[in-house]
């Protein structure tokens, strides 16, 4: 009986592990394939997430560039140039030097260049008046420091008179100037000793201004005030040197 017994219980038995080994696979499986989906979602959020960012980071990015100066280095300009638009001094009019200056038009228009001109000569018997607004002047030498802004062209201007200099006379005019980005001086470009010569057809004394224009003008406007004075203590020595050496 008890083989009997035995050989009975042991089917059954085999088949409740059967069934119940069977019965937990497919929950295992149930809950394997129900939790692929979430898995895949999440994959999906972080893989969002990441563009997200990536994106952020590249707006920002392009935002720091398009903030970020362009106005570094040494300026480049399309047109640099002294010149004599009239090299010869008449009873009618002076004698101009011009210097012009045109920014490349690469150049952001946020850039401001400055422009720092000097005219200047050693020959005695001329001396500057009128023009553009100089800083600094006096009967020999003009200063000043100007601005320009990509897309204009900046014409600055000295003109030349006689101070005790005659008909035949002549004057070597020279011009320098350095130019930087407004903020950033340390990188400049400079350009030194041009060379242009003027010469007299006839006197052409600068104008004489009233005692209130000498007043109002005397550390301003070339050949006025008290440079005038000493330019026209120059040029009476230097008529008085010429009739005595006779030339």
């Amino acid at each position: 009986m008890t083989k009997n017994s035995d050989s009975e219980t042991t089917p059954w038995m085999r088949r409740k592990v059967l069934q119940t080994t069977a019965a937990g696979l497919l929950t295992g499986t149930a809950i394997s394939v129900g939790s692929t989906p979430i898995s895949a979602e999440e994959d999906e959020t972080d893989a969002d997430d990441e563009t997200e960012t990536d994106d952020k980071e590249e707006d920002e990015a392009s935002e720091e560039e398009e903030e970020a100066t362009t106005c570094d280095g040494s300026p480049s300009m399309s047109r640099t140039s002294v010149t004599t638009p009239n090299s010869r001094i008449t009873t009618e009019d002076p004698a101009v030097v011009e210097a012009n200056f045109r920014p490349d038009q690469m150049i952001s228009d946020d850039c401001t260049i400055i422009v720092d001109l000097e005219f200047s000569f050693t020959d005695a018997g001329f001396q500057w008046g009128g023009g553009a607004e100089w800083d600094q002047a006096t009967s020999d030498l003009v200063v000043g420091t100007f601005e320009v802004r990509p897309g204009e062209v900046r014409d600055i201007r000295a003109e030349l008179h006689t101070q005790g200099a005659e008909a035949g006379d002549s004057v070597t005019v020279v011009a320098d100037y350095e130019l930087w980005f407004e903020g950033n001086p340390e990188e400049s470009v400079q350009q030194s000793g041009i060379r242009h010569t003027i010469e007299v057809e006839e006197p052409n004394p600068a104008p004489e201004e009233s005692e209130d224009d000498d007043e109002s003008t005397v550390d301003g406007v070339p050949g006025f005030g008290v440079p005038g004075a000493l330019a026209g203590l120059s040029g009476a020595g230097y008529i008085l040197k010429r009739r005595l050496t006779g030339d």
